[in-house]
């Protein structure tokens, strides 16, 4: 037989046909992929694309034209989609945030952010100062909150009579305008706190001399540069106040709490800046705490 005209008849290997869960892995690992491009342009110039906004409807009923005004900057910035006015679903007169996630985005869910917002009117706000039930309020909002790090930020908002008219016109446009900054401050704080825990490495060869007191200041002023924000001339008024952090701890378990982070929130820098009241939490708490349980926050 001429080998030219011959004809090969054996049959070719067949694909093989996947299954039915190696199509959905394989959809998945897309998906994956193209969230993590999506993820990592998010921290940067799409952050507020990743942030939502949920307004309860209540703080409308202050001013009509709330939502309105609302709606208007998100639309200016081209996030309109991530607000939402919605019934009392995260507690009446709250304003609260939430993040997409790698995992939640396949989800469809998101993941709520430790910063809120609660707002009362001024006539509410008043009664609670005359009463001195402020603090009680604030903590019982944080609780509720229902985060391990939740961070209250309460909003006075005044009607007002003829008397305070530029007082109530001055308030509504800092209301309007500091929201929608409010929401990107809050998206960008991803790649923020990405950088702030970024390990701090400092290696000294031998051991480091001197008698005990420069020790301890010493340990003091490393410990101090884990907390975040704190300015170098905050940093040297604790260590000018409390040379000893022994004494200093020994001085906050005897005290209540709140009376410990106030006592520290007052403190003033070098620069004229009180230490505040976030700074002073953390500073507390890595000072008191027995088991560090406080600072575990969800990922």
């Amino acid at each position: 037989m001429d080998p030219s005209t011959s004809t090969d008849t054996s049959e070719k290997p067949k694909r093989r046909k996947r299954t039915k869960e190696e199509i959905e892995q394989e959809k998945l690992e897309k998906d994956m992929k193209r969230i993590k491009r999506e993820m990592s342009a998010a921290k940067n110039s799409k952050c507020e694309q990743f942030l939502f906004c949920y307004v309860d409807r209540t703080i409308c009923l202050i001013d009509e034209s709330l939502e309105t005004e609302l709606t208007n900057r998100f639309t200016e910035r081209a996030i309109a989609g991530q607000l939402a006015f919605v019934d009392g679903d995260h507690g009446i007169g709250k304003v609260i945030w939430k993040r997409k996630r790698i995992d939640a985005v396949i989800e469809e869910g998101k993941d709520p952010e430790g910063c809120f917002v609660h707002v009362v009117d001024e006539q509410t706000f008043g009664q609670m100062t005359k009463k001195g039930e402020l603090v009680s309020f604030i903590e019982k909002i944080s609780k509720e909150h229902q985060h391990s790090n939740s961070l209250p930020n309460l909003i006075v908002y005044g009607q007002g009579g003829p008397r305070d008219t530029i007082t109530t016109n001055s308030s509504l446009e800092a209301f309007e305008q500091n929201r929608s900054q409010l929401h990107r401050a809050i998206a960008k704080s991803e790649k923020r706190l990405a950088e702030d825990n970024s390990i701090v490495f400092n290696v000294e060869k031998g051991t480091k001399e001197g008698d005990l007191e420069q020790l301890k200041i010493d340990w003091w002023t490393r410990m101090l540069t884990h907390v975040h924000r704190l300015s170098e001339e905050q940093k040297r008024a604790l260590v000018d106040k409390w040379p000893d952090p022994f004494v200093l701890m020994d001085e906050l378990v005897s005290m209540k709490p709140n009376e410990g982070i106030k006592m520290l929130a007052n403190l003033v820098g070098g620069n004229n800046r009180r230490i505040g009241p976030a700074a002073a939490k953390w500073i507390f708490t890595f000072l008191t705490s027995k088991d560090g349980d406080e600072f575990i926050v969800d990922g």
